[in-house]
């Protein structure tokens, strides 16, 4: 259970790239062409058969019932992982700034790890950016949820457009640098990174089905 409920978060709602990306989806608008074919004529009458009609009875035909199959449950998507790696370099960045700053280093911790995760999932599931999801608890209570016992806690998330595999590395990175780079009044992300009542942080990072990457980082002291 948290030691109190003092929770601090970032004064702007999110850091988003300023790198977009637009995918289209073109048509060339050409009309179809239609099918040309032979088509049958039924013959005249021939003088021979000229007046004559045949009857002719059609058996009834029977059709049997048919027990339609339900249809197969379509599986949900696969979630994305958390890419480890990706947020190691973040960590790397981080505390890099906090050395420079002459703060200690903050450590990776489980249960903040797990609550930015399942935070990035809500996010490119649909919610976007924001730090509360519809339906989700607050960041102090999922952080507790997580078996952390906090007295302060932060939150920054980031978002950057679609890109290959190959470039999240590098996309995360810029976000991060981002964020870092704030100015006053609006640096409240960079003092979530530099502040040294925290002591550890869970940072995660996922590239979405669309390609997109998602950013959470997760602090506590």
């Amino acid at each position: 259970m948290a030691v109190s409920f003092l929770a601090v978060f970032a004064l702007a709602v999110g850091c988003r790239s300023t790198i977009a990306g637009t995918l289209f989806s073109s048509h060339d608008g050409l009309p179809v062409p239609v099918g040309t074919g032979a088509s049958a004529t039924e013959p005249a009458p021939s003088p021979a058969n000229a007046g004559t009609v045949t009857a002719t009875t059609a058996a009834p035909t029977t059709v049997a019932p048919t027990t339609a199959e339900p249809a197969a449950a379509t599986p949900p998507p696969p979630q994305p992982g958390s890419l480890t790696d990706v947020a190691q370099a973040l960590l790397a960045q981080i505390n890099a700034w906090r050395a420079a700053d002459g703060t200690a280093p903050l450590t990776m911790t489980t249960g903040l790890v797990a609550s930015a995760h399942k935070h990035n999932l809500l996010m490119s599931a649909g919610c976007g950016m924001m730090h509360q999801c519809p339906g989700e608890a607050s960041l102090g209570s999922r952080i507790s949820t997580e078996g952390i016992v906090w007295q302060a806690v932060a939150e920054n998330i980031a978002w950057h457009s679609s890109v290959s595999s190959s470039g999240v590395l590098a996309a995360a990175k810029g976000v991060n640098e981002s964020m870092y780079n704030e100015t006053p009044p609006d640096d409240g992300h960079r003092r979530n990174m530099l502040n040294d009542a925290y002591h550890r942080i869970g940072i995660d990072v996922i590239r979405d089905a669309n390609g997109e990457v998602w950013v959470t980082e997760d602090f506590a002291n």
